[in-house]
């Protein structure tokens, strides 16, 4: 169940068409991506060229950031804009990857056809989120690994989760129940993003965000932490938030599971 509305609703902005605006990122998203990518070579690393799925891939920018180290990646996203998006990025890009375009319920690799998996920001938007687990599941190897990223804190639900298309915001506990479920065993739950991450984005991106959803941001939302620089000098300072990852107070959880 959804939280309940709270008294923003009525001048809530309409919900954004998921897939339309694959430039809509900034530094928080490059960060996590990073993150991601860290996090899976700490615990698989890509000696061997073994093969990753990135199931609701987005942009691509994790399923590239993975190519480029070694693995041999499948990216996977149900929007036909961000495959088109990532297959003219990609043009010349990361040789050691696939674009393809399904849906995370319905997965279209046999059992057991990946090592690893990444999926980022995407089971918040699924109905059926113990579904997309199971799937998940299914076409991983047993010992397979999992990284998981998804927004934290019930509480925090608002007008921007509902104009991003989130279904719902997780407890570590709810998400460490779908894990198990699902099939996992969780290695790793953290939230991620405390302070730097957490001030950042109730600053900046929310903010810019905000005028952008209402029709008056302008180019600020694509502008938004796009020069090389910027980027730069951010994800160092988000850097500083990983001394940080046992504290209760970052606006996204990080999971690292093992498929049983």
């Amino acid at each position: 169940m959804l939280p309940a509305a709270s008294s923003q609703a009525t001048i809530c902005p309409a919900r954004m068409q998921w897939g339309a605006e694959p430039d809509l990122v900034g530094p928080r998203h490059y960060y996590r991506v990073g993150l991601m990518a860290r996090t899976l070579r700490a615990y698989l690393p890509a000696d061997g060229a073994p093969r990753v799925l990135d199931a609701g891939a987005g942009r691509g920018t994790l399923a590239a950031l993975l190519a480029r180290a070694g693995y041999r990646v499948t990216a996977l996203d149900e929007s036909a804009a961000f495959v088109a998006y990532a297959r003219h990025r990609w043009a010349r890009g990361p040789r050691r990857s696939v674009l393809v375009r399904g849906d995370v319920l319905r997965l279209p690799f046999r059992p057991a056809a990946f090592q690893a998996g990444v999926c980022g920001e995407v089971l918040e938007h699924v109905a059926d989120d113990s579904a997309a687990v199971a799937e998940l599941a299914r076409v991983l190897r047993p010992g397979g690994v999992l990284v998981v990223t998804v927004p934290a804190g019930a509480g925090a639900y608002d007008w921007l989760d509902r104009w991003a298309g989130h279904a719902r915001r997780y407890e570590p506990a709810e998400l460490a129940a779908r894990l198990t479920a699902g099939g996992f065993v969780v290695e790793r739950l953290c939230r991620w993003g405390f302070p730097c991450g957490l001030l950042y984005e109730r600053w900046v991106q929310r903010p810019v965000l905000r005028r952008h959803a209402h029709g008056r941001g302008g180019g600020a939302a694509r502008r938004l932490g796009q020069a090389p620089i910027v980027q730069f000098l951010l994800g160092a300072l988000f850097r500083f938030d990983e001394y940080w990852s046992g504290a209760p107070w970052g606006p996204g959880l990080l999971a690292v599971a093992v498929r049983r």
